[in-house]
């Protein structure tokens, strides 16, 4: 059986697809330690940021193609809703692995998710592909973005991400999968999988050097603001108001 490791950018997904299915990590240093992603003998359909280009003709190449034990892909909403992704799934042999994360997290994986994966800096601290960067973190919002931008602090991110869909949405997103969980595997001193127990000094230091190298904003924190709700009128559904 193969399975779909089914993860929220942010959340180290490649990383722990690239360890499980036993390939060499790709760590980018230059890109605040981000794993890169596997390469599979078609595009990776699975990894879509809208669910809505994930056509049942995609989903069905990518199961198809793949070798690997384990396949990377962002939220599968598409399984919800057509049972005919259900069915391929079934035919293919494929479960899907989910993993979920606590309210606590939020500020340490949005961070995370920006860093890795959103922008670079230019020389003069400003987002080198700033029109990109508008869209994912302000959602239509109009203005040059900065670095200081992303300084919001964890109140507001807390209540940014706990209004979007990958906040309460995603975490009860649940059905017809096996759930992982952030704490078991990147808040451990041991190897979270029993199977690959023998390569625990390998699973440690890949999470060790996973992590951006940044303090600002609560990042690694783990904690609840306590004031966040005060800022959740200012979001709606993840989009500023």
């Amino acid at each position: 059986m193969k399975y779909i490791f089914e993860y929220i950018a942010g959340t180290k997904g490649d990383m722990t697809v690239r360890f499980l299915n036993g390939v060499e990590p790709n760590i980018s240093f230059d890109r605040a330690n981000k794993s890169e992603p596997q390469e599979l003998e078609c595009e990776n359909w699975l990894k879509l940021v809208n669910p809505n280009d994930l056509t049942l003709e995609r989903f069905e190449e990518v199961l198809s193609v793949n070798t690997n034990q384990y396949l990377p892909a962002h939220p599968l909403w598409v399984c919800e809703r057509n049972e005919r992704y259900m069915d391929l799934l079934k035919e293919y042999d494929y479960g899907i692995v989910s993993l979920k994360y606590e309210p606590k997290h939020y500020v340490t994986i949005y961070i995370e998710r920006v860093l890795k994966n959103e922008y670079n800096f230019n020389e003069k601290g400003e987002f080198s592909n700033s029109n990109y960067v508008t869209a994912i973190l302000n959602e239509n919002s109009r203005g040059r973005l900065r670095a200081k931008d992303l300084d919001m602090g964890p109140s507001k991110l807390f209540a940014l991400v706990e209004s979007s869909w990958w906040g309460k949405r995603w975490r009860e997103l649940t059905n017809n999968r096996t759930l992982l969980h952030y704490d078991d595997l990147f808040l451990t001193d041991s190897c979270p999988f029993p199977e690959h127990a023998h390569r625990e000094d390998e699973w440690l230091m890949l999470v060790e050097q996973s992590w951006c190298d940044y303090d600002k904003n609560g990042y690694r924190k783990y904690e609840v603001p306590e004031d966040w709700e005060q800022y959740s009128h200012l979001f709606h559904r993840g989009r500023p108001v």
